[in-house]
C-alpha cells in the first residue's frame, strides 16, 4: 500500500507550482550560451564543455544574483582556457619527449 494518495501528490504539485510562481522557464542563462556558441561557431567538445560549467554554476545560489548573459560568457572563457591550456601541456610533453 502507497503511503501518499493521488491527491497528495496533486496537492504537492500544486503547491510547488505555487511557490514557483508557476514560472518554469528554460534558465536564462542556457538560452544566451545557445546563441553564443552558434555565433561563435564552436565544436561540440567546446559547447559541452561550456554548458557543464554553466550548469555548475547554476547549483551555486550565490551565482543566482549574477547577470545570465555573464554566466554564459564566463562558462564560454572557461571551456576555451581549459581546452586551450590541455593543448598546450599536451604540446609541451610531446616536445620533451623529442628534445634528447
Amino acid at each position: 500500500i502507497w503511503p501518499f494518495m493521488d491527491r497528495d501528490k496533486i496537492n504537492a504539485d500544486r503547491t510547488l507550482l505555487q511557490a514557483l510562481d508557476y514560472d518554469l522557464n528554460f534558465s536564462c542563462s542556457f538560452v544566451y550560451l545557445r546563441g553564443y556558441l552558434a555565433t561563435f561557431g564552436w565544436s561540440l567538445t567546446e559547447a559541452y564543455l561550456a554548458k557543464y560549467y554553466l550548469e555548475i554554476s547554476l547549483l551555486d545560489y550565490q551565482f543566482s544574483l549574477c547577470r545570465q548573459d555573464c554566466l554564459a560568457l564566463a562558462a564560454m572563457w572557461l571551456a576555451h582556457q581549459t581546452l586551450f591550456n590541455m593543448e598546450h601541456n599536451n604540446n609541451n610533453l610531446d616536445s620533451d619527449n623529442h628534445s634528447g
